[in-house]
């Protein structure tokens, strides 16, 4: 009788505790991702959009969520040369770097959250390029949404481009490994 009546008072807890829980769309028109990457002697930055996004939301705490990121999109905005301007477009699309061919999405899925002051420290897994690995960032809220700034190591994807952990003797053509994601997410 004791573990019925235990079995009852946790089904309980969690329907209260799933009911309580609420998923917000993103809106991936007002959103945005802008993408900054260093290199010896400069660094490129750029844009690239949504395709889909959505967070389980509680009490501001975010429990989980799933984004997927548009990687046909790429786009540089530092070079006014269209001409260069279309090669480094046309590089990042290319097997060197994230071979949007084979990949036209990236995902991004939320584990878990926790406070951390007025920030939210997210934990999560992101795949680019069909690998996933960890990542952890914190975000800040908004009036609308979320704004983070996420680092992410390319060379975990097989993003190995002008990395000196893969080639030598790259002198001022290395590439940092390390690039970085600005998010401004804004919620329906």
């Amino acid at each position: 009788m004791k573990k019925l009546l235990f079995v009852f008072i946790v089904a309980v807890v969690l329907a209260v505790n799933v009911e309580a829980q609420e998923t917000k769309e993103v809106d991936v028109k007002k959103s945005t991702l802008t993408w900054e990457a260093g290199k010896i002697g400069g660094s490129h930055d750029g844009t690239i959009n949504l395709k889909s996004g959505g967070l389980v939301l509680k009490d501001d705490v975010i429990y989980g969520g799933e984004f997927v990121i548009d990687m046909e999109s790429i786009a540089v905005t530092d070079i006014e040369d269209e001409s260069l301007n279309q090669q480094l477009e046309g590089h990042l699309k290319s097997a060197d770097f994230f071979d949007v061919e084979n990949h036209k999405t990236s995902r991004f899925e939320v584990l878990s959250s926790s406070k951390s002051g007025t920030d939210i420290k997210v934990n999560g897994n992101l795949t680019i390029k069909g690998r996933t690995n960890p990542v952890e960032f914190l975000a800040q809220p908004t009036n609308e949404g979320y704004k983070a700034r996420i680092e992410v190591d390319r060379t975990l994807y097989d993003v190995r481009y002008g990395s000196k952990k893969f080639f030598d003797n790259l002198a001022d053509k290395a590439i940092d490994d390390e690039f970085f994601i600005n998010v401004e997410l804004f919620v329906k």
